[in-house]
């Protein structure tokens, strides 16, 4: 009986090109093919309110990774401010440390920043190795799975 595949490549070149020149396709009914049916699409931009303030913290050899005391404090003290939607830390290098702060308004933001203050003076800029980067602006998209 005749096989049906096609025939193996003779160079191993052209094997390692070819997936380069064909584009691949999801296979309808595959696991990728249903994710992407059940992703929420929209046919219309939706506006999306808030404001988001980003600090890169670059800290000293005396910050402990595993210490996550001043980040704990300053949650508390955003928790207690009106219009805060999050505040995320994530710790993207040994001794670097990225803020998220995310609030329905600037002023909203500026008046918690304020707020908190006295503990990122106390707690975290005593660590620093200089002042944090900072951005900051209006939120564009916004998108959180359950």
């Amino acid at each position: 009986m005749r096989s049906t595949r096609p025939a193996a490549s003779t160079s191993a070149t052209s094997d390692a090109t070819s997936c380069l020149r064909r584009p691949r396709t999801i296979a309808e009914g595959s696991t990728r093919a249903r994710a992407a049916r059940s992703l929420p699409t929209t046919t219309e931009p939706r506006a999306v309110s808030g404001y988001a303030h980003v600090n890169i913290w670059r800290l000293d050899d005396r910050d402990d990774p595993s210490d996550t005391t001043a980040a704990n404090a300053v949650a508390e003290r955003l928790r207690a401010q009106p219009g805060v939607r999050s505040y995320t830390t994530v710790r993207t290098g040994e001794h670097e440390v990225v803020a998220v702060t995310v609030f329905d308004s600037e002023s909203q933001l500026r008046a918690a920043l304020d707020a908190v203050a006295d503990v990122v003076r106390g707690r975290i800029r005593p660590l620093a190795v200089a002042g944090p980067e900072r951005r900051e602006g209006p939120i564009l998209r916004h998108d959180a799975v359950a």
